[in-house]
């Protein structure tokens, strides 16, 4: 409503209303006025890897702090003033937030410049331009443009869930499929060495039945069946080991870590 009622005043108009009486109501008619103006930038500033959401709300607030700061009695049209403040404010918005990498601040600049120099280009060659013709349209040197270049991915590393093609063109993985985890068995070797070196104090039978009941998971039944003892015996020679490695060991713990196997079985079954 406010601003269909000043729909036939022009900015500069508005702009001396507002310096003479400080009415916030013509402030926002000249702020919303300018959108195309905003969304215009945005657009020539988007490149890949950054939301062009985000672009039009920094170039907002160059808008906004260009609406406050412009004086009407030096006769310039607002429009000339304001688009060096919302470009500004964009390139101040790519320079300090947007890269996620730290990137020197004369290859940040450079970056910038890209998109309109290979638009020219475009236009005068009439085809897209070679990396000589980009450096020499910039005045930079090519291994600059193509450091540049390369650095582009620094605006948005690709996701971990992000699918990539293999070598062989018939099968994808994600990269979190390429990122090292966590290996137990590292983690787990010191103990590992000393289980290791209490085992060679025990006979053969004595190793083989721990290795059935600790690595294999068997009952007391299962191991005196393959043996050929009985579940008594099998319980003996277990309780005989175990003792003889926890004083190899030094210890009064159970030098055995895992669970108690078949814990969830029966013996008898």
């Amino acid at each position: 409503m406010v601003a269909a009622a000043h729909a036939s005043r022009t900015t500069e108009e508005l702009f001396a209303a507002y310096a003479a009486f400080g009415d916030e109501s013509l402030r926002t008619v000249i702020i919303e006025r300018h959108e195309n103006l905003v969304r215009s930038l945005a657009h020539k500033f988007l490149r890949p890897g950054v939301s062009l959401e985000d672009l039009v709300q920094v170039a907002w607030i160059g808008l906004i702090h260009a609406v406050d700061r412009f004086n009407p009695a030096h006769r310039a049209r607002f429009s000339t003033y304001a688009v060096p403040c919302a470009v500004g404010e964009i390139k101040r918005y790519f320079r300090d937030k947007a890269w996620v990498l730290k990137v020197p601040r004369y290859l940040q600049e450079l970056s910038s410049r890209l998109p309109a120099a290979e638009e020219r280009l475009c236009h005068t060659l009439q085809r897209a331009p070679s990396v000589a013709e980009m450096a020499a349209e910039l005045q930079v040197s090519e291994e600059d443009l193509l450091r540049v270049t390369e650095l582009g991915l620094a605006y948005a590393p690709l996701p971990l869930d992000n699918f990539q093609a293999a070598a062989d063109g018939t099968t994808s993985y994600s990269i979190s499929e390429t990122v090292g985890a966590q290996d137990e068995r590292l983690e787990n070797l010191g103990e590992r060495s000393e289980l290791d070196a209490a085992l060679q104090h025990l006979d053969e039978r004595e190793r083989r039945i721990l290795h059935l009941r600790y690595s294999q998971e068997a009952t007391q039944l299962e191991v005196a069946t393959e043996l050929g003892l009985s579940q008594m015996h099998i319980s003996r020679l277990e309780r005989k080991a175990l003792t003889r490695m926890r004083v190899a060991m030094g210890t009064t713990g159970n030098p055995v870590t895992a669970q108690t196997p078949g814990a969830s079985r029966t013996a008898t079954a």
